[in-house]
């Protein structure tokens, strides 16, 4: 047996059972010295510690579900063979000893996802030098010094999925460092708050092929799809691929605003509305319009008395938009409830370019 998947499997809900369970589950395991790769189910991470302690011969461990809220990264490293790793828990998780994971000589690919403590992850990070593929999260609790140490170094990588780049996180930070990156070609942004300046870094990146955005729907909707169109159409000579994720909820409350609008329209208000959408009724498709800030005057937004103008625009007019503004890049809207962006993935599609 070279691979056992147990993400199906069911633990044992009895405590007494559960631990006789395990202890069996790390015997047999212990013993299976051709096992090199394996798809743990929910469980802990003293779990986990126990399993790769009794194999230390796997190349790859992924654990997607850890149950508890701090996980040694030990034992870890001293799995020498290890080219793959894949950490996830439920709920976040501290990572101790992360410096342990400098003894993976071999590792290409890391995934670390909810982490709370990513400042001390991306400092030992910063030295693997040897990674390919890189996943992190979450990316609030960190500086500018934190990423340009984390990031600047990894000459090899060639995909970078970074999560949960909200609140202060240095996104123009992230985006200048990478876009010196020499093999970077795949760049994944989950959860990501886009703001003012985002689209002029992101035009930076001219050494990205492959982007899947999907930004943060909280406030000023309007300025970050603009901020999203403008900056991926600065990268209309290298871009390839563009996958940009829409939530569910961001398109039920542009229904709601040209309802509300559509209402102000048939009661004939006196009073011109501050934002004023440019969709025609008749073309109305539940869940299948976003606002847009009108690029003519976006720049003047800061100025006083300046009345916003929003464009709402149906999804097909938009995708007509960016394949206009990106004429030989494939491009994908993907519409997806908030809480299940986090599960979405494209293919690792670095290699084949």
């Amino acid at each position: 047996t070279k691979h056992l998947d147990m993400r199906n499997v069911l633990v044992p809900d009895n405590r007494e059972v559960r631990k006789t369970w395990r202890s069996d589950c790390i015997k047999a395991l212990s013993k299976v010295h051709t096992l090199v790769k394996l798809d743990l189910c929910r469980c802990s991470s003293d779990f986990l510690d126990e399993i790769v302690a009794a194999c230390p011969q796997l190349e790859y461990i992924s654990a997607k579900a850890i149950k508890n809220s701090q996980i040694n990264m030990t034992n870890l490293g001293n799995c020498p063979n290890l080219i793959e790793l894949n950490i996830r828990s439920l709920e976040g998780i501290t990572v101790i000893n992360v410096s342990a994971l400098m003894n993976l000589t071999k590792l290409k690919h890391l995934s670390l996802i909810t982490v709370k403590n990513m400042s001390e992850v991306l400092e030992v990070v910063g030295k693997m030098t040897q990674l390919e593929s890189l996943e992190l999260g979450e990316m609030i609790n960190v500086t500018e010094t934190h990423v340009i140490q984390g990031l600047s170094q990894l000459t090899k990588l060639r995909r970078l999925r970074l999560e949960k780049g909200q609140q202060d996180c240095p996104t123009d930070a992230i985006l200048r460092t990478i876009s010196q990156l020499p093999s970077l070609v795949q760049l994944e942004l989950i959860n990501f708050d886009v703001k003012a300046g985002f689209e002029v870094s992101l035009a930076r990146c001219s050494n990205i092929r492959i982007l899947f955005l999907i930004p943060t729907y909280v406030t000023q909707s309007a300025h970050t799809n603009h901020f999203v169109i403008e900056g991926v159409s600065k990268l209309n000579k290298t871009l390839k691929y563009f996958v940009w994720g829409l939530t569910l909820e961001l398109l039920k409350v542009t229904d709601m605003f040209i309802d509300q609008w559509e209402m102000g329209q048939k009661m004939n208000s006196a009073n011109s509305p501050t934002q004023n959408p440019t969709q025609n009724p008749q073309e109305k498709v539940e869940g299948d319009s976003i606002p847009i800030m009108n690029p003519g005057i976006s720049d003047c937004m800061e100025k006083e008395g300046v009345v916003l103008q929003v464009d709402v625009l149906r999804l097909p007019k938009v995708h007509k938009l960016l394949t206009t503004r990106l004429p030989n890049t494939k491009i994908k809207i993907l519409k997806v409830r908030f809480c299940d962006t986090w599960r979405q993935n494209i293919s690792d599609l670095s290699q084949c370019l």
